[in-house]
């Protein structure tokens, strides 16, 4: 399973609940993919769930396009085998709470040329510029899924 760039790591097991927030700030300094660590090309992503589509504004950085595809199948939680937030230790708190209890229905990939930011540290969120598009999570499996028979 992949492990973005950006997460807390301790003794070598990531924490998927928990961002490194020196990490998240060193790739915004440096214009880095969220996922994979690697320079952000023109067009970026945001992966979220319909609150974060209908406002732009997401808890996770910037992706490349096919970093934030990938995520759709590699992800348990954003692929929808999994359908709960993962426990979050009560010592990593972060300080915004997600939208719902549950992964919602659908998850998208909002498709921009930029964003800003809104607060600091464990507060940090993301506001993405327009979209240029929005592709859906069955948007994304139909053109990119390989069918096993």
């Amino acid at each position: 399973m992949p492990v973005p760039s950006t997460l807390v790591v301790e003794d070598g097991a990531p924490d998927f609940t928990t961002p490194d927030v020196d990490k998240v700030e060193d790739h915004l300094r440096r214009g880095l993919c969220h996922l994979c660590g690697e320079k952000l090309r023109a067009e970026i992503g945001f992966v979220g769930g319909v609150v974060s589509m209908n406002t732009g504004m997401f808890r996770d950085g910037p992706v490349h396009l096919e970093c934030g595809r990938y995520s759709f199948f590699a992800c348990p939680f954003v692929s929808g085998r999994k359908e709960a937030y993962r426990y979050i230790r009560p010592d990593r708190v972060i300080s915004h709470q997600q939208a719902t209890p549950h992964r919602p229905e659908h998850m998208g990939l909002w498709v921009t040329d930029g964003f800003s930011t809104l607060g600091a540290r464990e507060r940090l969120q993301f506001i993405a510029h327009a979209a240029l598009r929005v592709e859906w999570d069955c948007e994304i499996h139909h053109r990119f899924a390989t069918i096993h028979d």
